[in-house]
């Protein structure tokens, strides 16, 4: 999750002077802050997690995850025990030729996403579609799982 922190601009008049630009105390702070978890800067880029979005139908739950810029090819996808599995990696390719980073807000590295599965899927059956950056998996429900309507005749 990328945190962003909006600031509103000051008030002509209500700075209070004698005290130090607020800017170089929070660079301080926020510069050590990953060090105090035993995290580097550099070890922050390590491992991220994509959003994932789960939509169950009458005959199947579909997941969703957003993963822009990673190769197909670098996503493997298990299903043990009743536990969908989503791993994969996305590298840091891009140089700069020109100017210098400002800001890295993407994250880079390995993932994995683990989701517990319902009874009465069919894991055999599993289909997945890689199109624009988002993994769609399709999961089949069983036929005995599926819903199946009732129809109650009124007097």
């Amino acid at each position: 999750m990328v945190n962003l922190r909006i600031r509103k601009s000051e008030t002509p008049g209500r700075r209070i002077t004698g005290w130090p630009d607020m800017s170089d105390i929070e660079k301080e702070i926020f510069s050590n802050f990953p060090m105090w978890f035993g995290k580097t800067a550099e070890s922050m880029g390590d491992t991220w997690t994509p959003s994932v979005d789960i939509i169950e139908k009458d005959d199947s739950w579909v997941f969703k995850a957003e993963l822009p810029e990673v190769n197909p090819d670098d996503v493997h996808v298990t299903v043990e025990e009743g536990i969908l599995s989503i791993k994969g990696s996305r590298k840091f390719e891009e140089e700069v030729s020109e100017g210098n980073y400002t800001r890295f807000e993407r994250h880079y590295g390995s993932f994995e996403r683990r989701f517990s599965l319902p009874s009465g899927i069919d894991s055999e059956n599993i289909t997945a579609n890689y199109r624009h950056g988002v993994l769609t998996l399709s999961v089949p429900k069983k036929e005995e799982a599926k819903p199946k309507p009732i129809k109650i005749e009124v007097k």
